[in-house]
């Protein structure tokens, strides 16, 4: 684990199999690089402070969009501008990329009211323990289909103090 240098928002450091990247920050656009690594990386690794992307030749185009993303925040938060460390970055595009966070990653249960007995639950980013974990709190039948989209069909009044307790 990298420890963070006083008054340093963002370290990139260049290992010999991966590319590891510590954010001291707890800025928004945080949330959105995870969002987008969940979105277009299948065999993510996450815990409650890190993202791991394994080695890959495939997603090139992403982990490409991703390298040039983390090099331009670096750039805005050590006011260092290196093209040679974007060239750098851009040509270890197929190794692993470890992103070090200074914050537990944060997961939205997003919750729409489809009718009077069904409220359609999502996750961001998409996380299938916290769908599995819904599903055995509230013990009721819950549907995921492809979009990791999911209706929790409420059946008894002891559901719905439940239901309104978590989401209020």
């Amino acid at each position: 684990m990298l420890t963070p240098v006083k008054g340093m928002k963002m370290q990139i450091l260049l290992g010999v199999h991966e590319t590891i990247v510590k954010i001291n920050s707890t800025s928004m656009k945080i949330d959105y690089i995870q969002n987008f690594v969940y979105q277009h990386f299948k065999n993510v690794i996450s815990n409650k402070r890190e993202l791991y992307i394994p080695a890959s030749q495939q997603n090139s185009h992403y982990r490409i969009f991703l390298l040039k993303w983390i090099y331009s925040l670096y750039v805005k938060r050590t006011k260092k501008e290196s093209i040679a460390l974007r060239e750098i970055l851009l040509k270890r595009q197929h190794k692993a990329i470890k992103i070090l966070l200074s914050k537990e990653i944060m997961y939205k249960i997003i919750w729409k009211i489809v009718n009077q007995k069904s409220i359609a639950l999502s996750v961001e980013p998409q996380n299938q323990k916290i769908m599995l974990m819904l599903k055995n709190y509230f013990q009721t039948l819950l549907h995921v289909n492809n979009t990791m989209q999911a209706s929790l069909y409420i059946s008894t009044q002891e559901e719905k103090e439940l239901l309104k307790t978590l989401l209020y």
